[in-house]
Formats: structure tokens, sequence, C-alpha cells
């Protein structure tokens, strides 16, 4: 579907096709925030079924964060080099870098980790690749002190912080030890990038051959995206039509 079929699809739903009263800013405006409406929405039940996981898979994106010494880059922009802060908290070593131009919502990482030396089962140059887990204040609290639970090479947490100054998104924080034995090589990461911003302009609903850009969602999901925007709209001009709407458009999951 495109940005104007999506346009017109909304003008169908607002009985409005024939004499169109919805602004083109109002447009832009109320289908970026259905969007993003609609993803919050599936990301809060990801993965609870295979429905839910690919209404927003075309939003996954994977991408590897490779480490140096004290900077990295990422795979998906190896011409960018990224500063590392290194530092103690937790009882635990950790690395701090930021997060993808693109993100918004993570889905899950892959840590690295290299023995630097021979330690326990490890040998020189063992490589071992784990998932980390979600770690907050609360989750660290309880197992800073329990030498079976607190953060380790082949146990990883990762958690999230103020991006730099200036900066709208999240640094990336994981503790993985003591940096004596084990250094982190790579991190693997999947996450959900930001939705392209959608914007139809007066040329392109005007012209009779669509010109405008085709939404990055399957058609089933840009339905759905347009039942929220409609809901908006109806909300945001009092509409009593918005009484029997939510009724009449509800999702099966």
């Amino acid at each position: 579907m495109t940005v104007k079929g999506a346009y017109e699809n909304i003008l169908r739903e607002l009985r409005k096709a024939k004499a169109p009263s919805l602004h083109l800013d109002d447009y832009n405006y109320f289908i970026n925030k259905g969007i993003q409406e609609y993803i919050n929405e599936r990301y809060n039940k990801f993965q609870v079924s295979q429905q839910i996981t690919d209404d927003i898979s075309p939003l996954i994106v994977p991408n590897t964060f490779i480490i140096s010494n004290n900077t990295g880059y990422y795979s998906s922009n190896p011409a960018v080099i990224l500063n590392i802060t290194t530092g103690k908290r937790y009882s635990s070593d950790f690395i701090k870098f930021p997060a993808p131009d693109n993100y918004w919502h993570m889905v899950g990482t892959n840590v690295t980790t290299v023995a630097k030396f021979p330690y326990k089962c490890y040998p020189k140059g063992h490589e071992d690749t784990k998932p980390s887990k979600k770690l907050n204040s609360h989750t660290a609290n309880g197992i800073i002190n329990n030498a079976y639970l607190k953060p380790s090479a082949s146990r990883v947490f990762h958690d999230f912080t103020d991006g730099s100054a200036g900066s709208v998104l999240p640094n990336l924080t994981f503790y993985y030890g003591d940096s004596k034995k084990f250094n982190i090589t790579e991190v693997s990461l999947d996450y959900l990038k930001k939705p392209e911003v959608v914007n139809l302009t007066v040329g392109q609903r005007d012209v009779p051959v669509d010109t405008s850009a085709v939404l990055e969602f399957p058609e089933y999901v840009c339905n759905e995206i347009i039942k929220r925007v409609v809901k908006l709209i109806l909300e945001n001009s009092s509409d009593p039509r918005l009484n029997t709407h939510v009724q009449v458009n509800q999702s099966t999951t």
C-alpha cells in the first residue's frame, strides 16, 4: 500500500472521499502517530504469538558492534568509529557505547567474549557467545553479592542509560565480569528500527498517477494502522462515530 493509497482509504473510512476536508498536514501527523501507536502495541506483546512477531518483522534489524581497544563500529556503518566508555559497577566491569542511529526498541542481544589467558576450563583465546539479560536496579541489588548470579563472561547483562549530550538515543551498557580475564569483541543486536516518516505532498495527492512512497508494512498491517488513524481523527474532531468505530473495528489479537 502506498502513502497516497492509505490517505484515500482513510478518507473513505471518514466518508469524505468525494469532498476531502482532511488537510495533508493533519494526515501526515495522524498517520505517523498511528504507526507508532500500532508498533508500540505490538511490541508490548512481542513473541506472544507468531502473528504478533510477524506484524512488526519489517522493522526488525540485525546489527553487530565490532570492538577493538576502546573504540568500535557498527557493521551497518563501519566508516563511523565510536568511542567506548569502560568502568565498574555492580561488582562487574562494563563497556558502554551509543545505540545505532536508527535504534528504537531492543529485541535481543548476543555478546562474544574472549579469554585473555587460560582460566578454569577456558584456554587462552577461547570465544564464547551468549545472549545477554536485561539488568535493572532491582535485579542488580539481588545479584551483586551472589557469586552464582553476578555478571561474568558466560552470564552477561545489559541495560540502557541516557545518551550523550544532545542525543535522544540511549547508550547500551554491558556487564561481563572481570575485564582482566575476558574481553568483549562483538555485540550482536536485534532491534526495532525507527519507522520511516510518512509524508504525502500536495503534488503527490493531486496527480492521477500514484508516485508516493510504498509503506514498509504488509497490506494487513497497513489496514490495522488505518483503523487507528481513523480513530485518532474521529476523536480529534469529537465525531459521534467514534462510539461505534472502535467496537466495529476490533482486531482479533
